[in-house]
Formats: structure tokens, sequence, C-alpha cells
């Protein structure tokens, strides 16, 4: 089973999202808990945020490379999900919080670069979404 360039390129984009969000939430969260002035439940939910990101990020990864190259069609679907649902989950959560990320000074900086990397994170998932829906439907031919 051979793949295609452009579904190599649409996973190792999943792929290259993955750690990279994996990492900067990971960053983002460590300086939050120096924060001094956080009350424990904003921690509590800072610390489990972290963590489904963090396993989501890993599922990403792991479902890329066995399922999603294995022509696994319920595969695609899940790559969607968890890759639109972080990063759609940011730019609905900054809507709701009257711009609690994009008008705000993040933990690593203004919240509007950071804002503006999900929001590219997102249009890069689809794109690697559109990369690998062929690889399926070669599958069927």
């Amino acid at each position: 089973m051979e793949l295609s360039k452009r579904t190599k390129a649409g996973m190792w984009l999943f792929t290259v999202l993955a750690v990279t969000f994996f990492i900067i939430d990971t960053r983002g969260a460590y300086f939050h808990w120096r924060e001094a002035g956080w009350p424990d439940h904003a921690m509590f939910h800072a610390i489990t945020g972290l963590f489904y990101t963090q396993i989501t990020c890993i599922m990403i990864v792991v479902v890329t490379w066995i399922p999603l190259k294995q022509r696994q069609p319920w595969s695609w679907w899940a790559i969607a999900l968890m890759g639109i649902g972080i990063h759609g989950g940011h730019v609905v959560g900054n809507a709701l919080t009257h711009q609690g990320l994009s008008g705000a000074e993040a933990a690593q900086g203004p919240g509007m670069i950071f804002f503006a990397g999900t929001v590219t994170a997102l249009i890069l998932y689809i794109i690697g979404l559109i990369l690998t829906r062929a690889h399926f439907e070669e599958a069927k031919s």
C-alpha cells in the first residue's frame, strides 16, 4: 500500500501540528502554574485541560500513523474531530470569553500571537484533511 505524496504531506502536517501544540500548551501551563495569584479552582481547570490536550495530541499522532495509514475511514473523522475540536474550541472559547485569549496577555506573550497561531493551526488541519481524504478514495478504486 503505497502512500501518495499528498497523503504523506497531510499525515506529516497532522503530526507536526499535534507535537507543536503539545509543546506550546505544556509550556503555557508551566507558566500558569508559576503564577501565585491563580485560585486553586482555576489551576484545577488548567491542569485537567492540559492533560486533555496532551492526550488528544498523542491520539492524533497515533491515529494518523496506524489506522489512517491503513485506510480505516473512521480515523479520518477522528482526526477531524480532534484537530478541529482543539483549535476550533480555542476560537469559540475566545469569543465566549470576550477575547480571553486574543485580547489578553497570555502566559508566554501577547495573546493575539497565540490566537493567530491557533487559527492558523485550524486552517492547516483542514488542509491536512483535504490532502488525506483522497487516501480513502484511492482505496475504493
